[in-house]
């Protein structure tokens, strides 16, 4: 349940707040910290982690009111790019930006010392 936090949730994330501090590393199953449930926020949202660690991010986002804030934040950015109006990208700018990005490409790999896409190397 994340977002409506009663004054029980609120006693419970204190509580794991203290475990979290009292029991060493290794015997930390159920929690996440902050740091490392930040990168993956993103694949939470979309349900895109494993069993266990889906567990342990709904647990860390139902304790932690930043990431709990951060989490409310990236689901409503999701709901608004859901809603914004689909918009067909003209071809010639797909296609420019296509050869940008070869260019670049290429030219990152003469800096690394490997052949163009075209093999010459040059």
């Amino acid at each position: 349940m994340i977002g409506g936090e009663s004054e029980g949730g609120q006693v419970v994330g204190v509580i794991r707040h203290l475990l979290d501090r009292m029991i060493p590393d290794r015997h930390r199953k159920w929690w996440i910290e902050c740091k490392d449930a930040f990168p993956i926020l993103s694949e939470f949202l979309d349900k895109e982690l494993d069993p266990e660690m889906m567990a342990k991010m709904e647990r860390h986002v139902e304790d932690c009111p930043p990431c709990q804030n951060l989490f409310r934040s990236l689901e409503k950015t999701k709901e608004l790019c859901q809603q914004a109006p689909k918009r067909e990208v003209p071809k010639d700018f797909a296609e420019g930006l296509m050869e940008t990005i070869r260019k670049q490409y290429d030219e990152a790999k003469r800096y690394l010392g490997e052949p163009d896409a075209d093999g010459s190397g040059s």
